[in-house]
């Protein structure tokens, strides 16, 4: 049964998974075979259907980088434009709509009237000299008019249409005497009453409003709604009611008040301009809440999420004083890890990419110098409720300088492992190469997918793999009794120049060989289910021989002194037998359907590194 789902194992391959759920992901399969196997399934059908997708896959997309640098520089813009350019960017966005255009330029050409109506000044004297004369008889009448003064206004015809009214040109009368000997009939003096500058600032007033109704005609279709189309015609309506109740009231003053002084006519123009204020105010009102009426809703667009800002990915160097044979331990999921000896009392660390790392202190001498240590990452040791924490470097390039006589053990994943002259050596990894060299003192190493070589080293040596190739090169025991095992299920198992009197290396299907001494006294055992098993012995090797096979053959370069066989038409096959002179030592070669050979070298050729 299986902890983790395959979904989950899937996103893990694909790297969709966060930091803390990919670690414990990642620890869970150190110690979990059967999530280990359902992983190696997993990887293996990715590997068989991404090379056929790759190409679909294979595009130029911005990736997510490139998003948080372009949405940084917009912001960075957007605060380093000085506060006219965004004034002069925001008048620009209103102007470009064409409703509040025309509201603002109505509004401009109201205010403009207004101001040079305010500047000007009445007339002084706006007065008619009726002067009556008799001359010969009573009846005889003279009758004067004076000239127009300056500033004076003719009459102008009253408008009936409020936006059709004619414009009459002013006319100068000359003076003129009458005689008459009938009855004086009086005649109507033309006077210059306030009701006349009435008049011609209604005429601008009204030119104004009609200009305007005109450009509103033409666009409050496409500008206003319907319903604040109703409510536009009825403002209208009460502002044309409103001038026309003012226009009549202000001729019905000026009937009953023709003379007056200035502050009475100056008094009633400014009564006139406010209420013309108001209604202007009445009209542009609604053109400016078309104008300002709120866009159409625009579907909201997908901001690209700002990734949070990354950690400091520098070099980190840290050391550490320590014992000359101190115990190190430490974890890395993924990444190449170096290990090297010096002749200091310290261990110094070194990460390419900037994993953040600690010393932790598990044991000290009597006196306080560490025995003990192991190296920590910082960065994913995070609080995660339903995942235990992770003290393992991962994703670095790690190189570790450590004393001589220091006892190593490694932990990982996928790890590209390389350790030289050290005491003792333990690794247990699920991926990656192993290179060994120089090891003092035994050594221990687990590689479920990964090649293992081992070479000058000393001690029990015990090496497994699961689908690597073993490479053991001049190799000794460090003292009696130390045994080489190697063991792997389907590489091959190469032993060169090794002085071990106990050797037992066993694969599934794949090749021995074996190049070296046999020594009196020892104890030679190697197996193959379907590889063969070849051996390169010196000429004057002495030991005894025990063979079993199926289907394949046995072969000797050496004289063999057969003591027992048996060769008949059974599956398994046998024969016993000395070569040399009698010796104590024992080789046992088993294969069920490969073949056994043994050939003579010579003992002063090397074999090759």
């Amino acid at each position: 049964m299986n902890c983790i789902d395959i979904g989950t194992l899937q996103a893990f391959l694909d790297g969709e998974l966060s930091l803390d759920l990919s670690a414990a992901v990642s620890d869970h399969l150190d110690v979990c075979d059967a999530c280990t196997r359902l992983l190696s399934e997993a990887e293996a059908e990715e590997a068989l259907v991404m090379p056929a997708l790759a190409r679909e896959f294979d595009s130029l997309v911005p990736t997510q980088r490139l998003w948080t640098k372009i949405n940084e520089h917009i912001e960075t813009e957007k605060r380093e434009r000085p506060w006219y350019k965004k004034l002069e960017a925001f008048a620009l966005t209103l102007l470009a709509r064409p409703s509040f255009a025309v509201a603002t330029a109505a509004l401009l050409f109201v205010v403009i009237g207004a101001g040079f109506f305010l500047s000007r000044q009445p007339a002084a004297n706006d007065t008619v000299a009726t002067r009556k004369s008799a001359v010969g008889n009573p009846a005889a009448t003279v009758i004067q008019a004076a000239p127009p003064e300056a500033g004076e206004k003719p009459d102008i015809a009253e408008t009936a249409e409020f936006n059709d009214m004619p414009k009459v040109a002013p006319r100068h009368r000359a003076i003129r005497a009458a005689y008459t000997t009938a009855s004086a009939q009086p005649v109507p003096a033309r006077s210059s009453s306030p009701a006349a500058a009435v008049d011609l600032t209604l005429q601008n007033y009204e030119s104004t409003i009609a200009g305007l109704s005109r450009s509103l005609q033409g666009q409050k279709d496409s500008v206003m709604a319907v319903q604040e189309r109703i409510a536009f015609e009825r403002d209208m309506a009460l502002v044309n009611n409103t001038i026309a109740k003012m226009r009549a009231q202000v001729r019905k003053e000026s009937l009953l008040q023709v003379s007056g002084d200035r502050a009475s006519r100056r008094q009633m123009m400014s009564r006139f301009l406010r209420s013309l204020t108001f209604a202007a105010a009445l009209i542009t009102l609604p053109i400016f809440a078309v104008a300002q009426k709120t866009p159409p809703p625009v579907p909201p667009v997908t901001k690209v999420p700002k990734t949070p800002p990354a950690p400091y990915v520098g070099p980190q160097e840290k050391a550490l004083i320590v014992n000359s044979d101190v115990n190190l331990t430490l974890c890395v999921l993924r990444g190449k890890l170096s290990v090297n000896s010096w002749s200091r009392n310290q261990v110094r660390v070194y990460t390419a990419e900037g994993s953040q790392f600690e010393f932790r202190i598990l044991q000290k001498d009597a006196a306080g110098t560490p025995v003990w240590i192991s190296i920590n990452a910082i960065s994913q040791r995070r609080s995660n409720p339903p995942l235990p924490p992770s003290d393992c470097l991962d994703e670095d390039d790690v190189e570790i300088d450590v004393p001589v006589g220091t006892t190593l053990s490694v932990k990982g994943r996928e790890v590209a492992l390389s350790v030289n002259s050290v005491n003792n050596v333990t690794v247990s990894t699920f991926g990656g190469d192993t290179q060994l060299r120089n090891i003092a003192d035994g050594v221990t190493a687990m590689v479920n997918r990964g090649n293992i070589s081992i070479e000058d080293s000393a001690g029990a040596i015990s090496v497994e793999s699961t689908t690597g190739n073993i490479l053991v090169f001049g190799v000794k025991p460090k003292k009696p009794g130390d045994i080489l095992r190697a063991k792997t299920l389907s590489g091959n198992i190469a032993i060169v120049d090794t002085n071990h009197r106990q050797i037992d290396a066993g694969t599934i299907s794949g090749t021995i060989s074996y190049t070296g001494p046999i020594l009196n006294g020892g104890a030679y055992r190697f197996s193959s289910q379907n590889g063969n098993l070849r051996l390169n012995l010196p000429k004057d090797s002495s030991a005894t021989v025990a063979a079993t096979y199926g289907f394949g053959s046995f072969s000797s370069g050496f004289h063999l002194e057969v003591a027992t066989e048996n060769i008949t038409g059974d599956a398994v096959k046998s024969i016993v037998g000395k070569i040399g002179q009698p010796s104590d030592a024992v080789i046992k070669l088993t294969t069920t359907s490969g073949s056994i050979e043994f050939k003579p070298v010579e003992t002063t050729s090397k074999p090759k590194n």
